[in-house]
């Protein structure tokens, strides 16, 4: 299925569950670049996980689009922490949010060296304690140096 992912989606509330906050005030700014946002869904890791047809805000037409989960775990997946960087407290702004991303990244081995670490710096503790509570000591490693 094609969808809009990455920045672009973050401008689009795509999912009526998801309480996070987005950047629909940037529209302007990715609409013009919105093509260099699409994706297939077709064949990749996440499927068609967070994939929602909506009409396109403000200017109409219907199009699948990532809600703003899906939207960050494709960056993560990119491997674009440049992008990542500071994303959470400026668009996502919950911590459910987040937490249903790092259990995703559990439950579909998505952690690397770099995206544990990524995640190290930009949620601190909260991201460890994440990390004891369900008990993903392979994970915890990458932090500590033991590959």
């Amino acid at each position: 299925m094609k969808y809009y992912t990455g920045l672009f989606a973050l401008t689009q509330y795509v999912d009526k569950n998801e309480s996070s906050v987005g950047i629909a005030d940037e529209y302007d700014t990715y609409y013009p670049d919105k093509e260099n946002y699409l994706r297939d869904s077709e064949g990749t890791i996440l499927g068609d996980y967070g994939i929602f047809e909506v009409d396109l805000l403000p200017y109409g037409g219907r199009v699948c689009c990532a809600n703003h989960k899906r939207a960050y775990l494709d960056l993560l997946l990119d491997n674009d922490f440049d992008t990542l960087t500071e994303l959470f407290d400026y668009a996502i702004k919950d911590f459910d949010v987040i937490h249903e991303v790092f259990q995703i990244c559990s439950q579909k081995q998505l952690y690397t060296k770099e995206r544990t670490q990524f995640f190290n710096n930009e949620f601190g503790s909260n991201f460890r304690s994440y990390l004891l509570f369900i008990n993903e000591g392979k994970v915890l490693n990458f932090l500590v140096g033991d590959d």
